[in-house]
């Protein structure tokens, strides 16, 4: 007869001990003592028992449909599947279209009692499986709660030391140092260059930097890196749980388990893991500050320019709100509101981009346009540069940073050259380094050149206040017409911090009074009496 073997086993640890292949072994030596002639096997590897879609269990109910085989030969029940209903539905089916079934481990049922002792395996596999998933987890639980690492496979910057190998009985972490040495590194272009992470991939595979395993950086993998807390000496267990999904599944898509949607638990219930720190504290929440910035500040992937982008705060949670588009219309809506982010989501509402921006549009306008604030901030302009120009521990401090900012667009320059020379680098990726190296060494000398001016100490004389009225005149007409982009520019330079709350705004700002900040076009100049 033309027979057909089916095996499963739920994870890929088990695929490693070559389960599967035991499986078959057993299974192809019953065949043949059957004198039954084996045409296909029918394997789904890490699919967990209690899933009924499974890509070659769908294959096999196809095939038993068409009549391409007489005969199954499956290891035991529970590989079928781990719930009594679905061995139920799956062998009535089978009968259906005169297919044998052949259990290693039991007879084939054919009496009522054969029947039920199918049926009582099929209960026990069932309750054996809850049973199983329940001892793993208090088990896992009690090893992390006595700061052992769960899991072997580390963070980058780390090798995990197997229980066997360990002089302390249970699994641990330890420092590889030349990952760490890259970990450090990242941490170092992100907090003091503030490089976005897509910059950070890109310096990474123009200086050759591989990942584990000689791999390439992808920006999911450098994220992932930044965000590890792991390296200021804390891991964490018991931080996320999975749900069944309400999504209907794609045709021809599979999924390996049951619960599907991760979500986040309260802090509370976080089990925290020392291991060993490769960075102090400090570090780590000041790269977590710059990666908050560079998402907050990216307009990447946004088909609506959303004014207060970054700058609009839920005064329930004390979140970033969100722009989203909804039905043609654009909203904030605040970070927690989402499930995914917080294990109880912010009731706050969503509310109308669009007049919450004219409302803080309009406010700021009023102020920037206001002589007398324009007065008061440049006086303390005036006050702060006289002050650094008069210390001379500052300026040394300023003038070796600058210097220091120079050597390292040199030095990157001719690494650049050289990797290009070498063919590791195209001409274009050349071409958008250097001009990214050619924007920064303006902004470096544009500094030095203030600097330098300050160090001469030259009088800044301060203007009348008629001037300044003709200058807020200005400033309104200017401001008034600016495009949505470049009011976005002045109210980020103002370090404008809106909060909303029960629909209450709460503005604060700053006046922008730095001289390399071109907020509008000079005023015109005074005209002679025989001017017409």
């Amino acid at each position: 007869m033309k027979a057909v073997i089916y095996a499963r086993v739920s994870t890929e640890k088990q695929e490693e001990q070559n389960t599967i292949d035991s499986q078959i072994k057993e299974l192809e030596i019953i065949i043949q003592q059957n004198g039954d002639s084996l045409i296909e096997s029918f394997i789904d590897n890490g699919y967990s028992g209690t899933i009924l879609a499974r890509p070659a269990l769908d294959k096999l109910r196809d095939g038993a449909k068409n009549q391409s085989f007489e005969k199954i030969y499956i290891h035991s029940p529970d590989r079928l599947s781990r719930k009594y209903a679905y061995q139920v539905l799956i062998l009535d089916e089978l009968k259906k279209y005169s297919i044998g079934v052949v259990f290693k481990n039991m007879k084939t049922a054919e009496t009522p009692e054969d029947h039920m002792l199918l049926g009582m395996q099929g209960v026990i596999a069932e309750y054996e499986k809850v049973k199983i998933v329940e001892r793993t987890r208090r088990g896992r639980l009690y090893r992390a709660k006595s700061n052992h690492v769960i899991g072997n496979i580390p963070p980058f910057g780390y090798v995990c030391i197997p229980k066997s190998q360990s002089n302390t009985g249970f699994a641990q972490y330890k420092i590889n140092e030349n990952e760490a040495k890259i970990v450090k590194l990242v941490y170092k272009w992100l907090i003091e260059e503030q490089l976005t992470t897509y910059k950070i991939v890109d310096r990474l595979q123009v200086q050759r930097i591989k990942a584990r395993k000689g791999k390439l950086w992808a920006k999911s993998s450098t994220h992932k890196l930044l965000r590890n807390e792991t390296y200021c000496g804390i891991t964490y267990y018991n931080k996320h749980y999975y749900i069944p999904s309400n999504k209907e599944q794609e045709k021809g898509k599979y999924n390996r388990r049951e619960n599907t949607l991760l979500r986040l638990r309260p802090k509370e219930e976080w089990i925290p893991i020392e291991v060993p720190a490769i960075m102090d504290r400090t570090t780590f929440e000041l790269a977590q500050d710059q990666l908050k910035q560079n998402a907050l500040m990216s307009d990447r992937n946004t088909k609506h320019t959303y004014l207060l982008k970054g700058l609009i705060k839920c005064g329930r949670e004390m979140g970033s709100m969100h722009g989203i588009p909804s039905h043609g219309k654009r909203y904030y809506r605040c970070y927690f509101k989402s499930k995914l982010n917080s294990p109880t989501p912010c009731k706050s509402s969503i509310v109308h981009a669009g007049r919450v921006e004219s409302i803080v549009w309009d406010s700021m306008l009023d102020l920037f346009s206001n002589p007398d604030l324009i007065r008061s901030q440049f006086e303390k302009w005036i006050n702060k540069k006289e002050q650094e120009a008069n210390n001379p521990h500052a300026s040394e401090f300023q003038s070796n940073n600058i210097e220091q900012g120079l050597l390292r667009l040199k030095t990157e320059e001719n690494r650049l050259l050289q990797a290009f020379s070498s063919g590791a680098i195209t001409i274009g990726q050349l071409k958008e380094q250097n001009e990214r190296i050619l924007k920064e060494r303006k902004e470096i000398e544009k500094s030095q050149e203030i600097m330098r001016t300050l160090q001469e100490k030259k009088v800044v004389v301060m203007p009348k206040k008629k001037d300044f009225i003709k200058y807020a005149s200005i400033y309104k007409s200017y401001l008034a017409n600016l495009d949505p982009s470049k009011r976005q520019i002045l109210l980020r330079k103002a370090k404008l911090n809106v909060t909303i709350l029960d629909r209450k705004l709460n503005i604060k700002g700053t006046l922008p009074t730095n001289p390399t900040v071109e907020l509008c076009p000079q005023p015109p100049p005074e005209r002679s009496s025989g001017s017409r």
